[in-house]
């Protein structure tokens, strides 16, 4: 689920009058938009606008479900029920795409000012 389409669940739910059950349904593996996103769920749920039933995870790998225990844990919401899809995976994701070498890219040649950060290849 887009997490724009979760936030509108859950910004229809707090324009009502009457708290709303809703169920996350959350694809949380490699993205950090479905995280976001349960935190905003789990805030309102603790203001009493929404009440959060469950956390489907609809991806393999066992580290989803203990990202969303973690976050909903966080809140104070680690009795939530969660649910993830079977058979679970040790399957992790490696972002390969060096951000700290972009972000440094401009700075190349600047080294004294950048106080001896560098990056894996970045001639900063």
């Amino acid at each position: 689920m887009h997490p724009w389409r979760c936030l509108l669940l859950l910004v229809a739910a707090v324009g009502a009058q009457s708290r709303r059950s809703v169920i996350i349904d959350t694809d949380i593996f490699s993205d950090v938009d479905d995280i976001g996103a349960l935190a905003i769920a789990n805030v309102f749920h603790n203001l009493g606008l929404v009440d959060i039933k469950g956390v489907a995870i609809n991806t393999h790998s066992k580290y989803g479900a203990l990202a969303a225990s973690v976050i909903n844990t966080y809140f104070g919401n680690g009795g939530v029920p969660i649910a993830a899809l079977r058979p679970l995976t040790d399957e992790t994701f490696f972002d390969a795409w060096n951000y700290t070498y972009v972000f440094l890219r401009p700075f190349s040649g600047r080294k004294k000012e950048l106080n001896g950060l560098e990056a894996d290849g970045c001639d900063a």
